[in-house]
């Protein structure tokens, strides 16, 4: 029952790359819905009313129901195939299953605003597997010890995160508190740059109907960050030049700032027509110590971007081994079925020529550079031992960890052997 569903719902989905994309983006938008920062100046999850957190089950079940272009049950939420299927989402640990839904199947949901990170998998419900307890309507939890017979589809998986909930708190309160829409916007594109801001964080910022007023010209939040040298970009619009800059990548609906770090970058502004000739460039404003404490903090291994492309070669179904020491350079990925290897790099310390990141610092110049290219050298070189020792090697770079929908795909055709 289980393997015919899952067929049945990756098929319709599209595949398992497309329903982790889509799944992802359902989440964000029934979450953000019931949020609805616009109208309420709420930024989070955690700011909801109990009752509006319920509703977010409801909204994912409408959403999912279309994702997968479903029927409505007689019985239960939905229907596959001319199956029954309840579909329950929680955002805690625990999902609540109605004594309806006993001896049927059921899809389970579970987002962590917290995390970014989603699950969803399939469940035959069996008195069994659930627990003695029952609230007032009768409804009952799956037991921690039979949550091992859910058949994961998707386990811990990124999906796109609320902006606010990563953004620390003083800089939200910052641009929260600025008097005016535009104003606010003003302070957001200043606080937040080289880094996508979706429509949505837009119209919550702005708290008006037409939202991308207070973005214009003519009076509006680009002329004032202008004057700064602080160029908004949007995706729809600008993307070559967006990719140009080693910027992260931006969809339509997505707007990013940037403020020129060097001449080449004012230079590529000015030609677009963002930046009048006389505009200058922020130098690094980071102290010697201030530079040196960052990069104490900084991991070799288990880096995030590290552990969101395991994530995603764990979705797609493929198993590895991890900083394998007896291959060259312990690499990060090891998939020694496929004799395939994914290295994730760091832009900085791996010099990524596409991304402006990978720059040399301009303070201590010649240590930097010295290290730097020591760096990349060990990597040409391991890379050339591995290829001779018959692996093919993928390298990921953390800038590219930013646009999910492109790396899931050059994953799966790495992997899968097409590219």
């Amino acid at each position: 029952m289980l393997t015919f569903l899952e067929q049945a719902i990756l098929d319709r989905a599209g595949g398992i790359v497309r329903l982790q994309v889509e799944f992802g983006r359902l989440l964000r938008t029934a979450i953000d819905a019931v949020i609805d920062s616009r109208q309420t100046g709420r930024l989070t999850y955690a700011e909801l009313e109990k009752t509006e957190k319920t509703y977010i089950g409801t909204k994912v079940e409408i959403l999912f129901r279309n994702l997968i272009k479903a029927e409505k049950g007689q019985l239960l939420d939905l229907s596959i195939e001319g199956v029954e299927v309840d579909i329950k989402n929680t955002m805690g640990r625990a999902w609540t299953i109605p004594p309806e839904a006993i001896d049927h199947p059921c899809i389970l949901i579970r987002p962590n605003e917290s995390t970014a990170r989603c699950n969803l998998g399939l469940v035959v419900v069996r008195e069994t597997i659930l627990n003695p307890g029952r609230n007032r309507d009768g409804k009952r939890t799956i037991s921690l010890a039979a949550q091992g017979s859910i058949r994961w589809l998707l386990r811990d998986a990124v999906y796109p995160k609320n902006f606010w909930q990563f953004l620390d708190q003083t800089s939200r309160n910052e641009i929260m508190s600025a008097r005016g829409g535009t104003s606010r916007m003003v302070m957001l594109f200043r606080k937040v740059q080289r880094t996508p801001i979706s429509r949505t964080v837009i119209e919550s910022v702005a708290q008006q109907k037409d939202s991308l007023k207070r973005l214009r010209k003519n009076g509006g939040a680009r002329d004032k960050l202008s004057r700064d040298n602080i160029v908004v970009l949007w995706g729809r619009n600008d993307r070559q030049l967006i990719e140009d800059l080693g910027l992260p990548l931006c969809s339509s609906n997505e707007f990013i700032s940037i403020s020129p770090r060097n001449e080449d970058e004012r230079q590529r502004l000015i030609e677009a027509g963002h930046l009048t000739a006389e505009a200058g460039f922020v130098t690094d404003s980071l102290t010697t110590p201030g530079r040196s404490e960052n990069m104490r903090r900084i991991r070799s291994a288990n880096t995030l971007p590290e552990k969101t492309v395991r994530s995603i070669a764990h979705r797609l179904g493929f198993r590895f081994r991890l900083h394998v020491p007896d291959l060259p350079g312990k690499p990060d990925l090891v998939f020694p079925r496929l004799g395939r290897i994914i290295q994730v790099h760091g832009c900085f310390w791996h010099l990524h020529a596409k991304c402006r990141e990978g720059r040399v610092p301009d303070s201590r110049r010649d240590y930097w550079e010295r290290k730097l290219l020591r760096n990349v050298a060990r990597d040409q070189k391991n890379a050339q031992r591995l290829r001779r020792l018959g692996w093919r090697v993928l390298t990921v770079w953390e800038c590219e960890t930013k646009n999910l929908d492109t790396l899931v795909s050059r994953i799966d055709r790495f992997l899968s052997g097409s590219g």
